[in-house]
């Protein structure tokens, strides 16, 4: 295995330019940070979980990782190399940009979506062959594309692949979605809420089913749910990652087991007394000051989670916490520096 990391990003920034309405007509645009400033490692075989709440950016992130997205600052490097030099041809390296797009795939929230309902599910995974195979003969194509739905738990093979997508279940939809992904060799796959249309009895299956076949592709998951429960199940048992994000920000990352049973950020504690599928023993009120997420295009200054945080003094408006590494561990929160002015600093008064 190499010691390289198959992704790096650094610094990374997505920032999105928001056209006012016709009241705006004439004013400047006003900016959203999708993405603001995230660094982060998908190493081989690696599981990455990203979680928060909706419009925190992980999905954008998601799509930034694997290429579907590009960064407005900051580096995305594929192997060493950055991503988006390749891409525009300012790379000395051999690699090609097809090569990269061909080793980051993504399994849509709803896969009926992105099958095409008017191809059988032969053709529809024939595709992905003849682009990373194109010498197979229809033989071959249809042999490895039965092995693969036998994999998935989807037999007769030969039976489901004459089947156009509005046959199959839900969950079968998802199944083939993957076997589209794996047919391309992938390095990483992006699970992008891939199990949340699934019903609560499938999701489970589906996330094991996810982990035995990355034994046998050698590939990684990033991957974006809502849902800290399901982060935890597919983040352990794949020996993984969590990361946190908020507003746009990454603040906290760790082991599933180890950020759940000792958060390090004030907002990991939120999402783990707001999931009572963790089966942690939960006391007392929930620990935020207010419910309303601040507006990502003008987000608050200093620590970003302070208009929300019950622990937040003076000093979290002015500053932007650096991120410590505590144990294995990564939290910008300056409660995690014993030494720092925010012990001195005065209780934050609303």
């Amino acid at each position: 295995m190499s010691s390289q990391p198959v992704l790096s990003l650094d610094g990374v920034e997505v920032h999105f330019e928001n056209q006012r309405g016709l009241m705006g007509i004439g004013q400047e645009p006003e900016t959203v940070r999708a993405v603001d400033g995230v660094t982060i490692d998908i190493e081989e075989r690696d599981v990455v979980s990203l979680i928060g709440e909706s419009g925190c950016g992980k999905t954008t992130l998601g799509k930034t990782c694997i290429g579907l997205q590009r960064p407005t600052g900051g580096t995305v490097e594929y192997r060493g190399h950055d991503m988006w030099d390749v891409r525009d041809g300012k790379s000395d390296s051999d690699l090609e940009w097809d090569d990269i797009r061909q080793s980051l795939q993504i399994i849509h929230q709803d896969p009926g979506a992105s099958l095409n309902p008017n191809r059988r599910l032969v053709s529809i995974l024939s595709e992905p062959l003849r682009q990373v195979s194109p010498d197979l003969s229809k033989g071959e194509k249809r042999e490895r594309i039965y092995s693969l739905l036998e994999h998935v738990g989807m037999n007769p093979a030969a039976d489901f692949a004459e089947r156009y997508p509005h046959q199959l279940s839900g969950g079968e939809q998802q199944r083939v979605a993957l076997c589209r992904a794996l047919l391309m060799n992938p390095d990483v796959i992006l699970a992008d809420e891939a199990i949340s249309a699934l019903d609560v009895s499938l999701r489970v299956e589906m996330m094991d089913l996810m982990l035995d076949l990355q034994d046998e592709f050698d590939t990684s998951y990033v991957f974006i749910s809502h849902d800290l429960s399901n982060a935890r199940y597919f983040t352990e048992h794949g020996n993984g990652k969590i990361g946190v994000m908020y507003l746009g920000q990454l603040v906290e990352s760790g082991p599933a087991e180890q950020l759940i049973n000792e958060p390090k950020h004030p907002y990991t504690e939120v999402l783990r007394w707001a999931t009572p599928d963790l089966s942690l023993e939960q006391t007392g009120d929930m620990p935020m000051r207010k419910i309303d997420i601040p507006d990502p295009i003008d987000p608050p200054s200093g620590c970003r989670f302070h208009t929300r945080c019950p622990e937040a003094r003076e000093v979290c408006k002015r500053e932007t916490p650096e991120t410590y590494q505590i144990n294995g561990q990564r939290a910008a929160c300056f409660r995690r520096d014993e030494s720092h002015d925010y012990w001195d600093s005065p209780e934050l008064v609303d």
